[in-house]
């Protein structure tokens, strides 16, 4: 055989392999999401997605695997699925670890009850972030799907929040179980409450949108300041500070806060435009200071704890010490 003709027959499999690879790079690109502006989606996305924030939107796929595909192209939910599954993998660790590896051995007197109530705290940690994760990635999927996904991640949020002034009750009422009945049954009749208004397809509806915030701002108060002065009006305050750390919780009062006033105000894309998808939104920052909030309550819990222990009152609630 010639080596003319070997060249050739050597040009021609270089050719085709050329070929064949940008045939393959053409088809991933089609199978690829793609990302449009808010003017390019079905009207209900647009009516459910902020405004002020016009790029990187992905439409909807009307497929699970679509949705998990979505997440190879970063989009605008891209860092709000991510910081919450990173924190749900965080607050699960905690869950399995903390109590057993930290606050026993450190602790020979832990109770049950003190067992319980910080790894109860943990699990409604780790179930809202991962909602919040799970909702952000399938509310892509339809309509019917998006309004079932936020209804989770919001019940995940009203839960843990419960879960929260359930514990600060503990803390502030650990030797008085008249009041921890009472306040926490109110508690739990205000979360009954939040459950019921979520859901209602009202609360599904673009128009109220807006005040989906505030109404957590409203519950998320009375479930702090109710306890809260009703603990100082028995005890004086003086007391409460040697139950409760009150620097720590109005740390995470505010975060919480400034979390539900980055959505209602839509800020920072309100006065600053959002040119591309890698910018930080109003939902980005809502979820990091949550995430913050959380970490805060947290801390609270030890520091409670160890008050609790060094206090002149026993707990007289559940103990099997």
């Amino acid at each position: 055989m010639s080596l003319s003709l070997l060249y050739t027959k050597f040009t021609m499999r270089q050719n085709y392999q050329v070929v064949q690879s940008r045939v393959a790079l053409q088809e991933k690109k089609r199978n690829q999401p793609e990302l449009f502006s808010i003017h390019e989606l079905p009207e209900w996305q647009r009516l459910n997605n902020n405004p002020y924030i016009n790029h990187g939107y992905l439409k909807e796929t009307n497929s699970y695997r679509g949705c998990l595909k979505a997440l190879a192209i970063w989009n605008n939910q891209s860092f709000n699925i991510f910081i919450n599954i990173a924190s749900s993998v965080l607050f699960f660790l905690l869950l399995m670890l903390f109590a057993d590896i930290y606050l026993i051995p450190n602790y020979p007197s832990t109770t049950m009850t003190d067992y319980i109530v910080v790894n109860l705290f943990l699990a409604t940690a780790f179930q809202s972030s991962f909602f919040n994760a799970t909702a952000s990635c399938f509310r892509i999927h339809s309509l019917a799907q998006s309004k079932l996904w936020t209804k989770i991640s919001n019940l995940g949020i009203i839960y843990h929040l419960t879960t929260c002034a359930v514990t600060i009750l503990y803390y502030c009422y650990y030797d008085n179980v008249f009041y921890f009945k009472l306040l926490t049954i109110f508690t739990f009749i205000s979360a009954i409450i939040m459950t019921l208004i979520i859901l209602t397809d009202f609360f599904d509806h673009p128009n109220f949108l807006h005040h989906r915030g505030l109404l957590f701002i409203i519950f998320g108060a009375f479930l702090t300041f109710a306890p809260l002065s009703l603990g100082i009006l028995k005890f004086g305050k003086d007391k409460v500070i040697k139950r409760i750390d009150l620097n720590m919780l109005s740390v995470e009062v505010g975060l919480y806060l400034l979390s539900a006033l980055f959505v209602i105000l839509k800020l920072p894309e309100r006065f600053i435009t959002i040119s591309n998808k890698y910018q930080l939104h109003s939902q980005n920052f809502s979820y990091i200071c949550f995430i913050l909030a959380t970490l805060c309550h947290l801390s609270l819990l030890i520091s409670s704890f160890v008050l609790m222990r060094s206090g002149e009152h026993q707990p007289t609630l559940i103990s099997f010490t």
